[in-house]
């Protein structure tokens, strides 16, 4: 029973942790921009959801899809971007954005073209890139910060091992200290301490 009551109260704690872990985007207030100087610059301000959320007016007929933990561009009507654009993506609150991982179609994409801070990713697109007509795709993952909440797990074993520690340690002091006990005595009078002093 008591044991039943500790392995509920543990998977409470985990449970709680692994939801405090992760700050995802959904329902937050996000920028893109798209800037292809001298032709536009374009920022558009919107709050994540499931599904597109520019669908066909972000950039040039393109569409931008930001999920939890990721954002999709998609270009279904060209055959490529010339060297010059850039994209910026403003208050990703992620509590901390550690790497992207990029997922493309993009004949031609140089990793080294994006940047980010721990709250924002930039693509400079420093040459062209080709792709089949309408089926230009790049996701860019966010892996999250992971020193902000230790794995549940890690600390329990942590625990467990030292109580067994404490306990082996315990039981093999315990017989030495009650043989000593025996021949020591309880209390001792000053002449019995000189006595053994001699």
């Amino acid at each position: 029973m008591k044991l039943a009551r500790t392995a509920k109260a543990l998977t409470a704690i985990t449970f709680m942790a692994s939801s405090a872990a992760h700050a995802g985007l959904l329902g937050d207030e996000v920028q893109a921009r798209w800037v292809n100087a001298p032709y536009f610059d374009q920022t558009s301000v919107f709050v994540v959801n499931q599904g597109i959320e520019l669908n066909g007016n972000w950039g040039v007929d393109s569409n931008l899809d930001v999920g939890d933990n990721y954002i999709e561009a998609t270009l279904p009507t060209s055959i490529g971007i010339g060297s010059g654009p850039n994209w910026h993506f403003f208050s990703l609150d992620y509590g901390g954005i550690t790497g992207v991982e990029i997922s493309t179609n993009f004949e031609g994409w140089n990793d080294s073209w994006l940047s980010f801070t721990a709250d924002s990713i930039d693509v400079t697109f420093f040459g062209e890139v080709r792709f089949p007509r309408g089926q230009g795709r790049i996701r860019f993952s966010l892996l999250p910060s992971v020193t902000s909440v230790p794995e549940p797990a890690s600390g329990i074993s942590l625990a467990c091992g030292l109580a067994a520690l404490f306990v082996v340690m315990r039981r093999r002091l315990r017989p030495s200290m009650q043989s000593s006990d025996r021949n020591t005595p309880t209390s001792w009078t000053t002449t019995q301490r000189e006595a053994m002093a001699i």
